[in-house]
């Protein structure tokens, strides 16, 4: 005869990590955007310019390059 035996087993609760994904701000997007349009139009100027607009469009690429950056940054050290 063949002896049927139930053998108890404790069974631990398992843990779920969940991972939040945080989505970058509308103001940073609009930053970025930003800083991108002014450099490029300061380098278009740059470019294509001569005298006034010529020293212009560069201090524009600087500009534009300081606000891209800066929100970059914003965005890397806040990651929003």
């Amino acid at each position: 005869m063949n002896d049927l035996t139930v053998k108890e087993t404790k069974v631990e609760p398992t843990t779920v990590t969940t991972t939040t994904t945080q989505l970058t701000s509308k103001d940073t997007k609009l930053g970025i955007l930003l800083g991108s349009i002014i450099f490029w139009v300061g380098m278009l100027m740059f470019i294509v310019g001569e005298g006034g607009t010529l020293a212009f469009g560069f201090l524009l690429t600087l500009a534009g390059f300081g606000v891209y950056l800066g929100y970059k940054i914003k965005q890397w050290w806040n990651h929003d």
